[in-house]
């Protein structure tokens, strides 16, 4: 079953399974992942199943969503691998078999010290 995996955050470890019923991430207890993480907005994003696959579409949101470091608009369709952003929470989607096809990318920061270490 894909799903999103917190890979990185306050809700590290969370998963939610997609299916056909849209999927709510934000800060509201109601929402279908509730995330603490206070630049969430109250209703951040939502993925929902699609022709071809499933959609991530920010609703419009006070700091954006993130697909693979880059801000999305109105929507964009997944592949398993893919890393959403949204506010210091980062998920991960997996298809059906929970493979992961990309390794969590080093932030900026860890970069940098990377290089002061070496």
């Amino acid at each position: 079953m894909p799903s999103l995996v917190v890979i990185e955050g306050a809700n590290l470890g969370d998963a939610i399974e997609l299916r056909a019923e849209p999927v709510t991430l934000g800060r509201l207890p109601n929402c279908d992942l509730p995330i603490r993480d206070e630049r969430v907005s109250r209703r951040h994003c939502r993925v929902r199943q699609a022709v071809g696959g499933f959609l991530v579409e920010d609703l419009d949101s006070a700091n954006g969503t993130y697909l693979n470091g880059r801000r999305i608009g109105a929507g964009a369709m997944l592949t398993p691998g893919d890393e959403i952003r949204v506010g210091n929470t980062t998920l991960r989607f997996t298809d059906s078999d929970g493979v992961h096809v990309r390794s969590r990318r080093r932030s900026t920061h860890e970069e940098d010290l990377m290089r002061t270490r070496a």
